[in-house]
């Protein structure tokens, strides 16, 4: 088990103040400081699923997948309050650090508003990603316009939008199974990240990086 001093990264909080965040989130700590626990990794043929985003479509989609065969490791968001409350909601862990999100997760979902997404990649592309699965869930932007460089750093980008407006943080995820997921991005693990979503129980296909536009177009719409 990894500890990461809250006091390190959010020196302008009290001891005081970070405890009852976690007693809030659950996850009191036994001694005066508080830490994040970071937990054993779990190998198998499941994935370790990491969120940078605390949102209604990470919450949402989080909640999930942890009612699967995969593991949420965590959360890491600016606002550590939310990050607690899907951390709770999820029965994860909070992250403060990107680099170790990163380590413990085979796949990282930036689940952060569309103009965001490519400066959170920029930092998220500071750290190794080989291997690694790097998804969004905008239906606008391609994986390609999200993770330019992704190749290059020898991982594999993916946009996994579900066409579906979340109301509920708290309470969308039960309603997934019957949401259809557009995925577009690198085609040499396509087979693969639509595996994972198929045992998953997730509908998804696959569409072309050139249709996107017109899948958000069609889509804003549909639901109009």
């Amino acid at each position: 088990i990894y500890t990461l001093s809250l006091h390190d990264a959010l020196p302008i909080w009290s001891a005081y103040s970070i405890r009852k965040l976690y007693q809030k989130a659950g996850r009191e700590n036994s001694t005066a400081e508080a830490h994040i626990a970071i937990s054993p990794l779990k190998r198998g043929g499941h994935m370790r699923i990491g969120f940078i985003g605390a949102g209604k479509v990470g919450t949402t989609l989080g909640k999930y997948m942890s009612s699967t065969d995969n593991e949420v490791v965590g959360y890491l968001s600016k606002s550590i309050e939310s990050a607690a409350e899907a951390a709770r909601f999820t029965n994860s862990m909070v992250y403060q650090d990107i680099g170790r999100l990163i380590s413990d997760s085979d796949m990282v979902f930036l689940t952060v508003p569309d103009g965001s997404i490519i400066s959170v990649y920029e930092e998220v592309a500071k750290h190794p990603i080989e291997g690694k699965f790097i998804c969004h869930c905008s239906g606008v932007m391609t994986a390609k316009d999200a993770f330019p460089d992704i190749v290059q750093k020898h991982g594999y980008g993916y946009s996994v939008h579900p066409l579906f407006a979340v109301s509920d943080k708290f309470k969308a995820y039960k309603e997934l199974p019957d949401v259809f997921f557009a995925i577009e991005g690198a085609k040499e693990k396509l087979a693969d990240i639509m595996n994972i979503l198929d045992k998953s129980g997730l509908k998804a296909s696959v569409i072309d990086s050139d249709a996107k536009t017109k899948y958000h177009l069609a889509a804003v719409m549909s639901s109009n």
